[in-house]
């Protein structure tokens, strides 16, 4: 039986390294397999997932943002949730982009990069029908390691006949094994097209169909804009 998937927010180099299966029919993701991939901490809260996608920006959910955000931080390089490359990188700055769904970071000092740290680039363009991708979660059975299966974008009409209404920017997917459960508050889990960032999972629920199907934000063509625009936020420091 597939895991069930705790989804958070992240970004790939243009070819994935090997990846290994494990035994739930779902495959364990590899050191270094996905260098994008960001831990967001809420202190005294929890965490979410997001994807580095330059030196000194993440994306996340915007949905996990705390009502009163202070002292967030930031780890790289992640594999488990408590192994990481880079741990507790201050945010400088963030910015919400409601349209999208999506929070931008700023890190307070650019990262330097290596095999275990690197930005996934965001998908510039293309058709998003019959799109085949992998989608990053956190297995809620073993919650330390990440994990990625094979899903697919929807066309926009299959996809409005399933959910009657699709939000804007947005996406319907779905993975050919009918046992992934994808929780409704576990968000921000990143869909990789072709070694882009196609998006990261909506707070929408799954739909209960025959293949489960989900909504996930859809970012291609998306321009980050620059840390000195109008609308960022400093990161309130509680000392």
């Amino acid at each position: 039986m597939a895991p069930k998937f705790i989804i958070i927010l992240l970004t790939t180099m243009a070819i994935l390294p090997e990846i290994k299966s494990n035994h739930w029919g779902t495959c364990l993701a590899e050191p270094e397999a996905f260098p994008f991939i960001a831990i967001i901490n809420i202190p005294e809260e929890s965490f979410s997932i997001g994807a580095l996608v330059t030196a000194n920006k993440v994306l996340g959910p915007e949905a996990a943002f705390p009502p009163q955000a202070t002292d967030m931080t930031i780890d790289l390089g992640c594999t488990e949730v408590e192994s990481c490359a880079a741990r507790n990188i201050p945010v400088s700055h963030y910015l919400r982009n409601h349209s999208f769904r999506t929070m931008i970071y700023v890190l307070e000092t650019p990262v330097v990069l290596t095999s275990a740290i690197f930005p996934i680039p965001i998908r510039p363009s293309g058709s998003d029908d019959e799109l085949w991708c992998k989608f990053l979660g956190f297995d809620i059975h073993n919650y330390q390691e990440l994990y990625w299966i094979n899903t697919k974008i929807m066309d926009q009409a299959s996809c409005l006949a399933i959910r009657r209404r699709i939000p804007r920017n947005h996406a319907c997917f779905f993975d050919e094994n009918e046992n992934t459960v994808y929780e409704s508050a576990n968000i921000g889990g990143p869909m990789i097209c072709d070694g882009f960032l196609f998006g990261l999972m909506s707070v929408y629920p799954a739909v209960d169909t025959i293949q489960p199907v989900q909504l996930v934000s859809n970012l291609t063509g998306f321009r980050l804009p620059n840390e000195g625009t109008e609308g960022f936020q400093p990161m309130p420091r509680s000392h």
